[in-house]
Protein backbone atom coordinates (compact mmCIF):
# COMPACT_ATOMS: atom_id res chain seq x y z
CA UNK A 1 0.00 0.00 0.00
CA UNK A 2 1.28 3.44 -0.76
CA UNK A 3 4.41 4.37 -2.63
CA UNK A 4 6.72 2.19 -4.72
CA UNK A 5 10.21 3.08 -5.85
CA UNK A 6 11.14 1.24 -9.03
CA UNK A 7 14.03 2.16 -11.31
CA UNK A 8 14.39 5.60 -9.75
CA UNK A 9 10.70 6.47 -10.11
CA UNK A 10 8.21 6.90 -7.29
CA UNK A 11 4.68 5.77 -7.96
CA UNK A 12 1.62 5.73 -5.77
CA UNK A 13 -0.58 2.68 -5.59
CA UNK A 14 -4.13 3.36 -4.44
CA UNK A 15 -4.97 0.95 -1.62
CA UNK A 16 -7.48 -1.70 -2.63
CA UNK A 17 -11.01 -1.09 -1.42
CA UNK A 18 -12.65 -4.12 0.10
CA UNK A 19 -16.17 -5.31 -0.67
CA UNK A 20 -17.01 -4.63 2.98
CA UNK A 21 -15.98 -0.97 2.59
CA UNK A 22 -18.04 -0.65 -0.60
CA UNK A 23 -21.09 -2.18 1.06
CA UNK A 24 -20.64 0.20 4.00
CA UNK A 25 -20.61 3.15 1.55
CA UNK A 26 -23.74 1.77 -0.11
CA UNK A 27 -25.52 1.39 3.22
CA UNK A 28 -24.60 4.95 4.20
CA UNK A 29 -25.87 6.20 0.84
CA UNK A 30 -29.19 4.45 1.41
CA UNK A 31 -29.53 5.94 4.90
CA UNK A 32 -28.68 9.42 3.63
CA UNK A 33 -31.47 9.20 1.04
CA UNK A 34 -34.16 7.60 3.24
CA UNK A 35 -35.99 10.91 3.63
CA UNK A 36 -36.52 11.17 -0.14
CA UNK A 37 -38.81 8.14 -0.18
CA UNK A 38 -40.95 9.74 2.52
CA UNK A 39 -41.17 13.11 0.73
CA UNK A 40 -43.82 12.84 -2.01
CA UNK A 41 -42.93 16.16 -3.66
CA UNK A 42 -39.14 15.72 -3.58
CA UNK A 43 -37.64 16.83 -6.93
CA UNK A 44 -36.91 13.91 -9.26
CA UNK A 45 -38.15 11.50 -6.56
CA UNK A 46 -38.79 8.60 -8.96
CA UNK A 47 -35.19 8.72 -10.17
CA UNK A 48 -33.97 8.65 -6.56
CA UNK A 49 -36.15 5.66 -5.80
CA UNK A 50 -34.68 3.89 -8.84
CA UNK A 51 -31.17 4.81 -7.68
CA UNK A 52 -31.87 3.34 -4.24
CA UNK A 53 -33.09 0.11 -5.83
CA UNK A 54 -29.94 -0.02 -7.96
CA UNK A 55 -27.87 0.37 -4.78
CA UNK A 56 -29.68 -2.55 -3.18
CA UNK A 57 -29.26 -4.73 -6.30
CA UNK A 58 -25.67 -3.68 -6.98
CA UNK A 59 -23.83 -6.39 -4.97
CA UNK A 60 -25.49 -9.08 -7.13
CA UNK A 61 -24.34 -7.52 -10.42
CA UNK A 62 -21.28 -8.42 -12.47
CA UNK A 63 -20.08 -4.79 -12.10
CA UNK A 64 -19.79 -5.01 -8.30
CA UNK A 65 -17.79 -3.35 -6.81
CA UNK A 66 -16.10 -1.62 -9.76
CA UNK A 67 -19.01 0.41 -11.11
CA UNK A 68 -21.22 2.30 -8.66
CA UNK A 69 -24.78 3.23 -9.58
CA UNK A 70 -25.05 6.87 -10.64
CA UNK A 71 -26.86 9.42 -8.51
CA UNK A 72 -29.71 11.28 -10.16
CA UNK A 73 -29.26 14.97 -10.87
Amino acid sequence: IGYDYIDGVFSYNEPAITEEQVKQWRDEELVSTDFIVQTPDYPNRDAWITYRQELRDWPATADFPETKPSKPE
